[in-house]
């Protein structure tokens, strides 16, 4: 027979990260506060909060904000109402007890910065366990593992927190003015060289200059030694997601299709057709 002290230690549950506290402040801020729901609705989603109840309460104040409708206890309760709801949260007494809860509304963007916290963190776990399933993928090629892993890191780095960040736009334009004159100064260099435009493409997609990066894109693919780079097919695939974003379709799925026909796999101009539901393609070019 099995001593107690040989048996495993049985396993605890792991609750995902939350702060119930947090999650009940900023509620209760935002039915109080318009300043709080601007600063909630900035920082905030629905999905950020763990509690469903909280879910449906803060998309009942974003849908509010939308309709340009105020904000408190008593609207927010008779869009829960109609939805059907507010019963199933505790009725009325839900809400007056997320009052109750806020110690200061002026603290909203503290509370706001724990819940956005961790609803990061519960993220990075589910990211874990999608590329934790990805590897385990044995027929698929390693490169192929490492760039849909990359994506799903991405997807949750796009929404980073802390008191150090920065709006970009204003980083931006330093760099895009000297990256200009560097363009302009060693014209005849970057006109053999694309390496030097294709930089300008991206910095010009960060900052949504879409027709600026179609020039640069147009630049790089007029370049001598365009070919040798290994930068025609992406800059092809760059130009697709420019015409993506301009809602020109029919000349996206062109470019997407043409570092195909090149012979380079590119996953970006993959990605995006299928994600676009591009049907012209062949599902085996899709699957490569």
């Amino acid at each position: 027979m099995t001593s107690v002290a040989e048996r495993p230690a049985a396993r605890t549950l792991q609750v995902p990260p939350h702060s119930v506290e947090a999650e009940e402040s900023v509620l209760g801020a935002v039915l109080l506060s318009a300043e709080a729901t601007n600063i909630a609705l900035e920082k905030l989603h629905g999905e950020d909060f763990y509690r469903p109840a909280h879910q449906q309460v803060f998309e009942a104040v974003q849908r509010l904000f939308d309709e340009n409708e105020p904000i408190d206890a008593v609207t927010v309760s008779e869009v829960l109402r109609r939805d059907g709801s507010l019963e199933l949260m505790g009725g009325i007494d839900f809400l007056t007890r997320l009052l109750d809860a806020v110690p200061t509304t002026s603290n909203i963007e503290y509370y706001a910065d724990i819940v956005e916290e961790h609803a990061l963190r519960r993220r990075l776990i589910r990211v874990a366990g999608t590329i934790g399933s990805i590897a385990g993928e044995m027929q698929e090629p390693i490169a192929d593992v490492l760039d849909r892993s990359e994506q799903e890191i991405f997807l949750v780095s796009e929404r980073r927190v802390g008191d150090g960040l920065a709006s970009i736009d204003p980083l931006l334009v330093p760099a895009i003015e000297k990256a200009e004159e560097l363009v302009q100064r060693s014209f005849q260099y970057q006109k053999d060289f694309p390496v030097g435009w294709a930089q300008l493409v991206e910095i010009y997609m960060v900052q949504e200059r879409w027709d600026s990066a179609l020039e640069a894109c147009d630049r790089t693919l007029e370049c001598r030694y365009l070919e040798a780079s290994g930068l025609e097919g992406p800059i092809h695939a760059r130009r697709g997601q420019i015409y993506i974003k301009q809602e020109r379709i029919d000349e996206a799925l062109v470019e997407l299709e043409k570092p195909l026909e090149l012979g380079k796999h590119n996953n970006i101009a993959r990605h995006l057709i299928a994600l676009h539901g591009f049907g012209r393609l062949p599902k085996q070019e899709l699957e490569k």
